[in-house]
């Protein structure tokens, strides 16, 4: 790839650490991509690995490890991002239920949707941030 030729962008990827999202690393970096990672999970082997192979395609790859976000952490890991970039183009994230739970309609006896936006979603906090640099340019 001809870096010369390419728009360079940063792309934020959140979430959980799977192939998939290595492979999806991957293919942003060869679309002249720098990528940050805030993962949620145990995966720093696989973090490792695709921060490697997207160095390989000569973009930087910044790894955050997040494992219980919140909004102090997530505004945090974010401006990691801002900081170590100068900017943040685009975010991705995986909202996938990264904590087992058995939640029936009638079990969370009158629990909040934040319980349950956080339970199911441990990424909002870093969307929230991440949208925030992105859409206002606010700094965090």
């Amino acid at each position: 790839m001809n870096r010369d030729t390419t728009i360079e962008r940063v792309t934020l990827l959140a979430g959980e650490v799977s192939e998939q999202g290595g492979d999806l690393a991957l293919a942003l970096a060869e679309q002249g991509s720098h990528i940050a990672m805030i993962y949620f999970n145990e995966a720093h082997e696989t973090v490792e690995k695709i921060r490697q192979e997207v160095e390989a395609l000569g973009y930087d790859c910044l790894a955050i490890p997040l494992p219980q976000p919140n909004r102090q952490r997530a505004r945090w890991a974010v401006q990691t991002v801002v900081e170590t970039f100068g900017r943040l183009d685009s975010f991705i994230t995986f909202p996938l239920i990264s904590r087992p739970a058995r939640v029936s309609p009638g079990s969370l006896n009158g629990q909040s949707r934040k319980f349950v936006r956080e339970l199911f979603f441990p990424g909002y906090h870093v969307m929230v941030a991440a949208l925030q640099v992105i859409t206002l340019g606010q700094p965090l």
